[in-house]
């Protein structure tokens, strides 16, 4: 669905990304941090406000080595984020139950990624702009061509756009199949993977809609 450029170069492993354990999971390069940032739309951003940890919900996109997420200027959200208030985002994806043959060696496969520092707001209407223009071009391929009406200047005023560098991230993915004990392996109970397979999801056209309008390829095309 996104954007899928890739580089063999890595992030530079810090405390905070390294990981402590199942060290064979983790990942660093960029290749592989893109490709799970670019299968996702949602991501959860931890943060500290007024001495509480808080961890919300919002849409991102991927341009090259940065995250971009917008939303209301006012919401204290984006105004923490926007002051330098350090963050932690994260992107996951489920892909499999794992069914083993003991309750203890169940597990699932996933692929996630986690990116730590601080978020830079945009300014400038023009920057605004091509960022959110950037961020329909990725999550709806067609959409901004499809005759939408542009953001005016008194919405691009009210919506804060903010970007995070992939600087500090690592990436975690579990793959295969159960792992269970040689002494497990006879018993008499189905194992294996029950994989998550790419969701559809049907459009529905606005019942209020006054003028006609077909329901254009690039929207059934979709898929999360």
């Amino acid at each position: 669905m996104k954007e899928s450029n890739t580089t063999s170069a890595s992030v530079t492993m810090t405390e905070a990304t390294r990981l402590t354990r199942l060290k064979d999971r983790g990942h660093y390069d960029y290749t592989t941090i893109n490709h799970i940032l670019d299968d996702g739309i949602l991501c959860h951003i931890g943060f500290e406000w007024e001495g509480r940890q808080i961890v919300l919900p919002t849409a991102y996109a991927r341009h090259e080595q940065q995250v971009i997420i917008h939303g209301a200027v006012n919401g204290r959200f984006f105004k923490a984020l926007a002051n330098g208030a350090p963050c932690c985002l994260t992107v996951s994806h489920l892909d499999g139950l794992v069914l083993a043959r003991s309750a203890f060696h169940h597990s699932v496969n996933y692929r996630c990624v986690m990116l730590m520092g601080k978020m830079t707001p945009l300014l400038s209407l023009e920057d605004k702009r091509t960022a959110l223009d950037h961020f329909m071009r990725v999550c709806i391929p067609g959409r901004l061509e499809d005759n939408i009406r542009p953001s005016s200047d008194k919405e691009l005023n009210a919506t804060a756009v903010l970007t995070m560098d992939i600087t500090e991230a690592s990436a975690k993915v579990r793959t295969g199949g159960p792992k269970d004990d040689d002494s497990d392996m006879q018993l008499p109970v189905w194992a294996g993977v029950i994989e998550k397979q790419p969701s559809t999801y049907q459009s529905v056209t606005d019942a209020n809609s006054p003028v006609p309008v077909d329901t254009p390829d690039y929207i059934d095309a979709l898929r999360f």
